[in-house]
C-alpha cells in the first residue's frame, strides 16, 4: 500500500515537472488547430485514456502526422513544422522522453523481491500515466489557448 502512494507521488511530481513542455506544446497545438479541427484535440485526449500501450498513443500521433503529410498546406496541422519539428514530431519527442522517465521512478522505489519482468510492467504502466498526464495537459493548454 506504501508503494502506492509512493509511486503516484512520485508520478504526480514528474507530471508537475513535465507541465512547462506540456503547456508549451499544447499552446502551439491551440493555435494549430481551429474550430473546424479541434475534434482531432478531444480524440487524442481519448486515444490517451483508453490505451493499455505505451505505443498506441505515438501510434496515434505517427498515423495522425503521416495523414496530415497527404493533405494541402493549407489544412496541414500535426505535420505542420513550427521550427525545426512539426507539432506531432515534438509530441512523439516529448512521449518518447517517458519511457526513461517512468523507468527512473520504478527504480528509485523500494521494490524487495519484485523480478525484472515484474518492475518491466510497473515501468510500462507508470509510462502510461505519464502519457495521459502530458496530454491531458497539453490538450487543456491547447482549449484554453482558443
Amino acid at each position: 500500500m506504501m508503494i502506492r502512494i509512493e509511486l503516484k507521488r512520485r508520478i504526480d511530481r514528474d507530471l508537475d515537472e513535465l507541465y512547462k513542455a506540456a503547456n508549451e506544446l499544447g499552446e502551439e497545438m491551440g493555435e494549430l488547430f481551429t474550430a473546424d479541427n479541434r475534434s482531432q484535440l478531444r480524440n487524442l485526449e481519448t486515444v490517451a485514456a483508453a490505451a493499455t500501450r505505451t505505443s498506441a498513443l505515438k501510434n496515434h500521433v505517427k498515423n495522425q502526422t503521416g495523414k496530415d503529410r497527404l493533405r494541402r498546406e493549407s489544412e496541414q496541422t500535426w505535420a505542420l513544422r513550427r521550427g525545426a519539428a512539426s507539432l506531432g514530431e515534438k509530441l512523439l519527442a516529448l512521449l518518447d522522453a517517458l519511457g526513461g522517465r517512468a523507468t527512473s521512478i520504478v527504480s528509485a522505489l523500494p521494490l524487495g523481491d519484485l523480478d525484472q519482468e515484474g518492475r518491466d510492467e510497473l515501468a510500462r504502466t507508470v509510462e502510461i500515466e505519464l502519457q495521459r498526464g502530458v496530454v491531458q495537459t497539453a490538450v487543456c493548454a491547447a482549449l484554453y489557448e482558443a
